[in-house]
C-alpha cells in the first residue's frame, strides 16, 4: 500500500495562494489541480508539472489575465499554448505577499485550461464540457483525481481513483471502454508502461488485453513523442523491463523491429550458452546503467548480429559446429545510428551510442596489451571510454560458457592499466600541429600528413608510458627520423 504525504515545491505554494483567493472570486469550487501533480502529491514525489481546469467556458482565459492583474510584477504575461484548445500558461516570478502572508511561488509554473468533452461534433475542434465529462477523457484512474482549489478538499469522481493509487493499480475509467481511451491517444500503451516502471505498479489484465487489440495504432504517433517516453524509462534504468513488456504485448516490432529480429538468432553455445541474442541483450539491459547512453548502448551492443550471423558446418570427424557475428560491431553501430535518428535523437546521443556499439568489444582482446596499446585504445575512445567499459564489463557477465558461468571479466585489469598509462593525459592534438609536420617533413596536404600525425602520436605514447612528456625537440627528432625510415622500408 502506497503511503499518502505531503509534499512541498512552488506550485505547491501556488495552489496554497489559489485556495486564499479564490473564496473571493467568481470561481468558487470551479477550479481544480488535476493529473499527475495530483497523483505525485499525494505519492509524498514533488512535482514541477501543475495543470489546472476550470469548469466555465473561456474560464482558462479569463482566470489567468485575472492573476495577473493581481500581482502584475510577480507574474508573466499569459500566454496561449496549443492551436486547437485553450490552454493558458503562466509563470511565477517572484515570491508574493497576500494579506501579511508570504506565499513561496518563485519558479512556478501552471498550465490553465478549460474542461472539456471528448466528442468534437463536425467541427473537428474540442468543445466545453463539465468536469466529470474532462474526467472521461483522462487515461488512468490514478490520474483523475482532483484537488478542489476552494477547499482543498481531494475528489474522486470515479470512486475507485485512490484505491487504485493507495495498492498501484493502473486502469481505465470504469465507464469508458479501454480501446477508446488508447484510440483516442495511442501513445498511452507506452505511457501506462512508464507508469509501471517508474511506481512498480500493476497494469490491470484489460489494459494489457487492451493494449495487444490496439497495438498497430502506435503506428500513428509521432517517433518523438514515443522517444521522450523511452528516454524517461531509460533514465529510470528500466528499458530492459519495457523492451520486454512490449515484445509481451506485440508493440515491440513497431517500435525496435531490429530488436525483434535478435529473437531467435543462435549463438555459438561456446561462449553464449545463455541463450539468442534478444535473451543475451535483455540481461545485458538488467546490469546497464541508467540513462540513455548506458541503456540505449546496451540494446543496441548486438544489433548486428542478426545481418551477420554465419554458421560454419564440420567439416571433419572432431570438429563442433561454430556459429560467427564477423564485423557485427561495425554493421550494429550503423544500424545503431539509423534507429535512433529514426526515434528523432539528437546528434549528440546518436554517435556516443553508435561510437559505444563500434568499440564494445575491443576490449575483450586486451589480456595481453602493452601498456602503449592501453594508451592508444583510451585515445581511441575518447570521451566514452568509460561508457564502452561498461557495455564492455556487462556484456562479459552476461555472456555464459559451456559450463554456465560468465565469461573472464578483463575490464577491473583494463581499468588498473588505463589508470597507469593515462597518468600523463592525452593531448587532444599532438606537440605539433599539422601545419608545422608538413613544413618539417616537406609534405603537401593529403593522407601522408595523417600519416606522419599517426607516427607521432605514436611517439608520444612511447613517451607517455614511461611516465616521460615529449618535448617538441624530442617530437622533431624522432618524427624526421622514423619518417624517413618508414619511406625507405
Amino acid at each position: 500500500m502506497v503511503p499518502f504525504m505531503p509534499s512541498s515545491s512552488p506550485e505547491k505554494e501556488l495552489e496554497r495562494l489559489l485556495q486564499a483567493l479564490l473564496p473571493e472570486t467568481p470561481w468558487v469550487n470551479l477550479v481544480f489541480s488535476v493529473g499527475g501533480f495530483v497523483r505525485d502529491d499525494l505519492l509524498g514525489i514533488e512535482s514541477k508539472d501543475l495543470d489546472l481546469v476550470i469548469e466555465q467556458p473561456s474560464g482558462s482565459e479569463k482566470l489567468s489575465f485575472w492573476i495577473k492583474e493581481q500581482f502584475s510584477e510577480e507574474v508573466s504575461h499569459p500566454y496561449r499554448i496549443g492551436a486547437a484548445y485553450p490552454i493558458w500558461h503562466l509563470r511565477f516570478l517572484k515570491d508574493i505577499i497576500w494579506k501579511g502572508q508570504t506565499f513561496k511561488t518563485a519558479g512556478a509554473e501552471v498550465d490553465i485550461a478549460d474542461t472539456q468533452r471528448e466528442a468534437f461534433q463536425n467541427t473537428g475542434l474540442p468543445e466545453f464540457g463539465t468536469i466529470s465529462q474532462d474526467i472521461l477523457r483522462r487515461d488512468f484512474t490514478v490520474n483523475m483525481l482532483l484537488r478542489d482549489l476552494t477547499s482543498g478538499k481531494i475528489e474522486d469522481p470515479t470512486g475507485v481513483s485512490l484505491s487504485d493509487l493507495r495498492e498501484g493499480i493502473l486502469r481505465g475509467h470504469p465507464q469508458v471502454d479501454i480501446h477508446k481511451t488508447f484510440e483516442a491517444d495511442p501513445l498511452r500503451m507506452i505511457r501506462v508502461l512508464r507508469f509501471k516502471l517508474k511506481y512498480d505498479w500493476k497494469i490491470h489484465p484489460e489494459v494489457i488485453e487492451g493494449v495487444k487489440n490496439c497495438r498497430e495504432l502506435i503506428q500513428r504517433v509521432s517517433w518523438e513523442r514515443i522517444r521522450d517516453e523511452l528516454i524517461v524509462i531509460a533514465e529510470y534504468g528500466r528499458l530492459g523491463s519495457a523492451i520486454e513488456w512490449m515484445d509481451q504485448v506485440g508493440l515491440l516490432e513497431f517500435i525496435f523491429p531490429e530488436v525483434m529480429s535478435m529473437k531467435g538468432v543462435e549463438q555459438d553455445t561456446l561462449h553464449h550458452s545463455e541463450g539468442d541474442v534478444f535473451v543475451h541483450t535483455l540481461l545485458l539491459l538488467q546490469k546497464a546503467n541508467p540513462g540513455i547512453i548506458p541503456q540505449f548502448s546496451a540494446l543496441l551492443h548486438d544489433v548486428g548480429k542478426p545481418q551477420t550471423q554465419t554458421v560454419h558446418l564440420p567439416k571433419k570427424e572432431g570438429e563442433v559446429r561454430r556459429i560467427k557475428f564477423l564485423d557485427h560491431e561495425n554493421v550494429g553501430a550503423k544500424m545503431s545510428e539509423e534507429i535512433l535518428r529514426r526515434l528523432k535523437f539528437e546528434n549528440s546521443v546518436i554517435e556516443k551510442v553508435s561510437k559505444i556499439v563500434r568499440f564494445h568489444l575491443r576490449a575483450h582482446f586486451s589480456k595481453d596489451w602493452s601498456a602503449k596499446a592501453v594508451r592508444k585504445f583510451a585515445r581511441d575512445c575518447g570521451e566514452e571510454l568509460g561508457d564502452i567499459l561498461h557495455v564492455s564489463e556487462i556484456d562479459s557477465l552476461s555472456s555464459y560458457g559451456l559450463a554456465g558461468l560468465p565469461k573472464e571479466n578483463l575490464i577491473p585489469d583494463l581499468r588498473k592499466q588505463l589508470g597507469k598509462a593515462i597518468q600523463i593525459p592525452i593531448r587532444k592534438r599532438t606537440v605539433l600541429t599539422g601545419e608545422e609536420v608538413m613544413g618539417l617533413l616537406n609534405l603537401s596536404p593529403g593522407k601522408s600528413v595523417g600519416e606522419a600525425l599517426l607516427l607521432l602520436q605514436d611517439i608520444e605514447d612511447e613517451y607517455a608510458v614511461r611516465g616521460e612528456p615529449l618535448s617538441s625537440e624530442n617530437a622533431i627528432r624522432l618524427l624526421k627520423e622514423r619518417y624517413s625510415e618508414r619511406r625507405m622500408k
